[in-house]
């Protein structure tokens, strides 16, 4: 029941993440196309679209998240954001946990460092950085 419980609130919080991407704009002949960024894709996640990547990233961020779950009791619950950016090579780098204990920042730091290796995030052809917040809730 807890693990249900707990992938609930994974599920409806990473409903919530956030990612920048950024358009690039190009201007022919008085029309303008805009090329939208890939966003960075999991290992497995190989989807012909973006939204098909995004769910699929979205299942395995959540698988990711309940199995590096900390085992021991969580002495102060609380909720915290994950700010993160998959860099040009794969690595993913967490940038700043906000909000909760530092227990609760400490744990969402150690499961976030786990991530494995991803294909970073494509514009114009070219890989670019990906960044995105992730609201993880502890119980």
């Amino acid at each position: 029941m807890k693990n249900l419980f707990l992938l609930a609130l994974v599920v409806f919080g990473t409903t919530l993440a956030t990612a920048q991407n950024k358009d690039t704009k190009y201007v022919v002949k008085n029309s303008t196309v805009n090329i939208q960024q890939r966003p960075a894709i999991w290992p497995g996640c190989a989807e012909p679209t973006n939204n098909g990547n995004r769910t699929c990233f979205n299942k395995m961020l959540i698988k990711h998240i309940i199995a590096n779950y900390p085992k021991s009791k969580i002495e102060k619950p609380g909720r915290v954001v994950v700010s993160l950016t998959v860099l040009k090579d794969g690595d993913v780098r967490v940038d700043k946990v906000e909000g909760g204990s530092a227990a609760t920042q400490k744990h969402a730091r150690a499961i976030m460092n786990k991530i494995p290796k991803l294909e970073p995030s494509i514009q114009d052809g070219q890989p670019r950085n990906w960044s995105m917040k992730v609201p993880i809730t502890f119980k």
